[in-house]
């Protein structure tokens, strides 16, 4: 189950990229299992337990508009984290012009892809890494378990930071996953 809701998020992060701009994509750098992405303004710092995937794998959920840029799990497999990189663009039928629109469209897409699943939807806002992010939260109660997953969204320039988790043992929540999030300044 904790597979198919991964692949869920990355896929649903991939499936709401269209028609990309000319905006360049940033890169973060992944040293001593610290993740840092100095123009996006994030850094990443989970702990030396925390796996990581390798460059060729990110590159592989990467499409043409979207950067898989980070993505990393706990050693229990219990939390996954991706960050990717959305270039702004028109997305079929609506507007991408903000995030407001990006967190419509999402949820759209996480109902019609868990219908009749979610037991609670609520909107979010986080500071990660020292910057305000708004996004979504939710609960998918599936007959093979419970999963809960957050996503924040924020707009850069030309493109949207997108940081997504699912969890799938109660005693993390939100506030675990944005403590994973440093201030990049802090260092």
């Amino acid at each position: 189950m904790k597979k198919v809701f991964f692949i869920t998020v990355l896929l649903l992060g991939l499936v709401l990229c269209s028609c990309a701009s000319d905006a360049a994509i940033p890169r973060g750098t992944l040293a001593n299992n610290v993740y840092i992405n100095e123009d996006a303004i994030i850094r990443f710092a989970p702990g030396p337990d925390w796996i990581f995937e390798d460059a060729p794998s990110l590159e592989e959920k990467s499409a043409d508009d979207t950067v898989c840029d980070m993505s990393a799990r706990d050693p229990s497999g219990s939390v996954y984290v991706d960050v990717n990189f959305v270039k702004e663009g028109k997305y079929p039928g609506a507007g991408r012009e903000s995030v407001d629109v990006y967190i419509d469209e999402l949820k759209l897409s996480l109902e019609e892809t868990f219908a009749g699943k979610i037991s609670e939807e609520k909107d979010t806002k986080a500071v990660l890494s020292g910057m305000e992010y708004s996004g979504v939260s939710l609960v998918i109660d599936d007959g093979g378990g419970r999963v809960c997953q957050f996503y924040y969204i924020r707009k850069a320039e030309g493109y949207f930071v997108s940081v997504s988790a699912s969890v799938f043992d109660e005693k993390y929540d939100s506030d675990y996953v944005v403590g994973l999030f440093e201030n990049i300044n802090d260092r």
